[in-house]
């Protein structure tokens, strides 16, 4: 697993790990359109909820996660994944 997803990982389970800090957004593309598929205060959360919806539909195909601050516009960082998801969630 990525160095940059595993200290992310582990960042939010920090006991002071404020939720609603952050939020996780999935992107993915479904009709060459971006659409955000999975919303979280976690990482793996998120990538779990993506997964979820990779597998109900072929049409759909992973981008990234995008971390953005609450309040915030853009993304303050990007996680890119490789198959299986369910290595960065169980």
């Amino acid at each position: 697993m990525e160095k940059k997803i595993t200290n992310e990982i582990e960042f939010n389970n920090q006991k002071d790990y404020e939720l609603g800090k952050y939020l996780y957004l999935g992107m993915a593309l479904k009709n060459n359109k971006k659409v955000c598929i999975a919303v979280a205060y976690k990482l793996t959360y998120c990538v779990k909820k993506i997964d979820e919806f990779i597998q109900q539909d072929a049409d759909l195909k992973l981008l990234h996660v995008s971390k953005i601050k609450t309040g915030e516009l853009k993304a303050c960082e990007k996680f890119q994944f490789k198959n299986p998801l369910t290595n960065y969630y169980l």
